[in-house]
C-alpha cells in the first residue's frame, strides 16, 4: 500500500490499542462485522476519516481491489497486473533460498517492493 510512515506508525499503534483493548474485554469475531478487514477498515478511519464504506469490505477477498481504486497500491499498474505479479507460488516453489533470502527472492519483481529490499 501507498502510505506515509507516519500513517503507518499510527495505524500500527491504534492497532496495538485495539489489540490491547480486546485482552481487557475480549469480544466474539463475527464474519459480517467484525473480522480481519472491518476491523482493519476501522482503524485506517481513525487516520483517514474519509474512507468510504464499500461492500468490499464485508467480502475480503476483495478487500485489495477496493484499495487499488482508492489509488492505495504501487501507481501505474491495473489490479490485474498488480495481482498477477503479486502471486509468488511458481517464485517460492523455485526458490532455493532460506530465511531472509527466501522472502527476499519472492518478492522480487512485485511492483512497490523497493529494489533494496530484494537484493541481496
Amino acid at each position: 500500500m501507498q502510505i506515509s510512515q507516519a500513517k503507518v506508525r499510527a495505524l500500527f499503534l491504534e492497532y496495538l490499542d485495539a489489540a490491547n483493548g480486546l485482552r481487557r474485554a475480549p469480544r466474539f469475531y463475527n464474519t459480517l462485522t467484525s473480522n480481519c478487514t472491518t476491523i482493519v477498515f476501522e482503524l485506517a478511519r481513525l487516520i483517514a476519516p474519509a474512507l468510504p464504506a464499500d461492500y468490499r469490505l464485508l467480502l475480503s477477498g476483495h478487500f485489495a481491489e477496493y484499495i487499488h481504486d482508492l489509488h492505495g497500491l504501487t501507481p501505474g499498474h491495473r489490479y490485474a497486473e498488480l495481482q498477477a505479479l503479486g502471486h509468488i507460488n511458481e517464485r517460492a516453489l523455485a526458490s532455493d533460498a532460506s530465511g531472509d533470502d527466501f522472502s527476499m527472492s519472492i518478492r522480487q519483481g512485485v511492483p512497490g517492493v523497493p529494489a533494496d529490499e530484494v537484493s541481496p
